[in-house]
């Protein structure tokens, strides 16, 4: 195994650096959320457990607050990462058509002349900037 297959992929799959990327943006994104919730749970068991004490129930409200904007950030953030994804997605023929096409008509002729990729297994994307 050489570097040439480790950046090809492993097992027929080809992994490139927007999936690297895409993965570590929503990873992150993920423990954002996740630690905006417990917080959110935290401050509320703060709300619960003030007693009467003013200071440390309001306190706690802000904290709720703060909170539950950091679960919508992250939420929001998160389908903005993928609403991003999937329009300048290569793979995605959606993504490829040019604006004039985007109105419903069916041109075809520009991706006539393109050349299919190799089929031989032995290439990926990286041979051709390695070489």
């Amino acid at each position: 195994m050489n570097v040439k297959d480790i950046l090809n992929g492993i097992g027929g799959s080809s992994l490139t650096i927007n999936d690297i990327i895409s993965g570590g943006i929503t990873l992150f994104l993920g423990v954002i959320a996740v630690g905006a919730f417990a917080s959110l749970i935290y401050s509320g068991f703060m709300y619960i457990t003030a007693g009467g004490d003013a200071s440390k129930a309001e306190k706690a409200r802000k904290n709720i607050t703060w909170a539950i904007i950091g679960v919508i950030l992250a939420v929001a953030s998160y389908v903005l990462i993928q609403l991003v994804t999937t329009v300048f997605d290569s793979d995605n023929p959606a993504s490829n058509q040019s604006i004039d096409q985007q109105d419903g008509s069916s041109d075809t002729s520009s991706n006539q002349n393109q050349s299919p990729p190799p089929t031989d297994g032995n290439r990926g994307p990286v041979d051709d900037i390695i070489e």
